[in-house]
């Protein structure tokens, strides 16, 4: 019985991480391409660096999807690794979607218990909109795996006072903008808030930390943009959806506020 008391709550998650790999990976064999916007990217990807590193939608080079880099990086690995078929390009979001179930749990037992966890793993493990965005190759499932790493830092944060695990909050969610843009920041208020309230740090140290997390989350947020925009426009795909030729004008207009205003 003592054995069982141990490890009854480990039998549980693995329970339910079997679960939200089922639930996740079955049937991605049958499902196709899926968008297949983002795998003729991934395709041409796979043709050579220049056009990995831009996110070229042609094998040409000649213009690039209209998102950030990571999860398309990502699916490329996998395809390079797999070869180019519709399951080896939706599997790293079925894994990001199973990993996010782990990170829930923790980040939620750490404070509420071990049951606790096991229920918000479990709610989520389950909910119907999390498992079908998992079997696609969007960027939504690598988005949301970075954006709860970077609320677990957050919380590792707060209980320690170190600015290190703020700064690596801030790091995560950085790369997860460089999954979708300005997505990613939607938690930024909430992620500041609670390091600004939660800790018992002096009120001058707080503010100090977050100016510092926030130049770290601006300068990871837009290197990539950077370097695209200062790279010669003959040297690089043109920018999909873009005015003028801009990551950073695609990110602040057409998958900014045109995403609100229309």
């Amino acid at each position: 019985m003592k054995f069982i008391r141990k490890y009854r709550e480990a039998a549980a998650m693995t329970l339910i991480l079997l679960l939200a790999a089922f639930l996740s990976i079955f049937n991605i064999w049958n499902l196709g391409y899926s968008n297949e916007f983002y795998a003729a990217s991934v395709k041409s990807m796979l043709t050579s660096w220049n056009n990995f590193f831009f996110a070229s939608l042609d094998p040409g080079g000649w213009i690039t999807v209209d998102k950030p880099p990571v999860s398309l990086w990502v699916q490329t690995a996998f395809a390079k690794v797999f070869g180019f078929y519709g399951w080896s390009i939706i599997l790293p979001q079925c894994l990001a979607a199973v990993a996010t179930v782990v990170i829930v749990y923790c980040a939620v037992k750490r404070h509420f218990g071990g049951m606790a966890g096991l229920i918000s793993a479990l709610v989520l493990a389950l909910s119907p909109i999390f498992i079908v965005v998992s079997k696609t190759n969007n960027t939504d499932s690598v988005l949301i795996f970075f954006m709860a790493l970077s609320a677990w830092a957050m919380m590792a944060a707060v209980d320690r006072g170190q600015l290190r695990w703020l700064l690596l909050s801030m790091v995560l969610l950085g790369v997860a903008y460089n999954a979708k843009t300005l997505e990613a920041f939607l938690i930024l208020p909430a992620l500041f808030a609670v390091y600004f309230f939660g800790t018992n740090l002096k009120w001058k140290k707080r503010i100090w930390h977050l100016a510092v997390a926030t130049v770290v989350l601006l300068v990871v947020s837009l290197s990539w943009s950077v370097v695209v925009d200062l790279t010669p426009a003959s040297e690089r795909p043109y920018v999909d959806n873009s005015s003028n030729n801009s990551e950073l004008e695609l990110a602040l207009s057409y998958n900014g506020i045109q995403r609100i205003t229309g």
